[in-house]
């Protein structure tokens, strides 16, 4: 029988093991430690280095062959040659959607505005109702062309949305018109009604959403940031909403998280802040914990691995 592999896991013991089971993984097969002290000693990682280490530490770790990430973002980790690194890529892409089309929908409807309402006993039925809107027929723009626009290009397929995608690649794009571009990204602004950022952190999209970007935004435009912080200039944001040349912005992620509690994003009329939740559920973990099993089988048998985002 092959030797057992040895795992450090940052998530709990019970979910891997269980994660494992379903997959018909053998106890035999496999050794799992959380200590710190003995993440060096381990082949495999399973949601990052421990507590207190730095994400480079895996360059000392000569006997890790594999980390799994528990997340998508992989940029604090460095390239190290003995060592394949995987993401999560995929895997919370309908949640994600699900909260886009969710937040879409509470703008639109008018019910975050009945919940402030509610919040300061105040009955408003009349204004609110005059204020709503339908997200029916909306023009939509979508920065990104992965996972999670995917399923959201599905999801608002019901709400007969015509979609734009700006993606790197005039690749087709099921469901969606594909631009590719700046200069086609900042023609098509001004058309788009909705516009949702859903791009990744690199250093082609850091700064992308800057104040030629806002600047090319209609005045009834709800722009969402869904992707990473770091592609937004949120003082050309905040101008923008300061001036009143969009509707909304609604960002689940920021710059800096936690934003401190002096920070402008709070406090901005038609700024509305989710907390970075959108790809969180009370599920999570176990969902990672069954992409992590897959992928420890597929590992086990000398099988590519899924979502490799480098490889030794």
């Amino acid at each position: 029988m092959p030797r057992p592999v040895k795992i450090w896991t940052r998530v709990p013991f019970t979910i891997v093991k269980a994660a494992l089971d379903l997959e018909g993984i053998k106890e035999e097969r496999y050794i799992l430690c959380d200590a710190a002290a003995k993440f060096l000693e381990c082949e495999i990682v399973f949601g990052g280095v421990p507590d207190g280490l730095k994400q480079a530490s895996i360059l000392d770790a000569s006997n890790v062959r594999w980390v799994q990430l528990d997340s998508v973002d992989h940029s604090a980790y460095p390239k190290c040659k003995q060592v394949t690194l995987t993401n999560l890529s995929g895997v919370a892409a309908p949640a994600v959607a699900e909260w886009a089309v969710g937040c879409l929908l509470a703008f639109y409807r008018g019910l975050w505005a009945a919940f402030a309402a509610q919040h300061e006993r105040s009955w408003r039925r009349w204004s609110i109702r005059g204020q709503a809107d339908c997200l029916v027929g909306k023009p939509v723009l979508i920065l990104g062309a992965g996972p999670i626009v995917r399923h959201l290009v599905g999801h608002l397929k019901a709400f007969k949305n015509p979609i734009t995608v700006l993606r790197r690649a005039r690749r087709p794009f099921n469901g969606a018109r594909v631009i590719v571009g700046r200069k086609a990204l900042l023609s098509r602004l001004p058309r788009a009604e909705i516009v949702i950022n859903a791009l990744p952190a690199s250093a082609e999209t850091a700064g992308l959403c800057d104040r030629e970007f806002f600047d090319c935004l209609n005045r009834q435009a709800v722009f969402m940031n869904v992707g990473r912080g770091m592609t937004v200039d949120e003082a050309a944001l905040l101008q923008c909403l300061k001036a009143g040349n969009i509707k909304a912005a609604i960002l689940d992620v920021t710059r800096q998280e936690p934003l401190l509690a002096n920070s402008r994003l709070w406090r901005t009329p038609g700024l509305f802040l989710t907390q970075h939740i959108a790809a969180g559920h009370k599920h999570e973990q176990q969902f990672a914990g069954r992409f992590f099993a897959r992928n420890l089988q597929r590992y086990l048998a000398g099988r590519r691995l899924i979502n490799v985002v480098y490889k030794s």
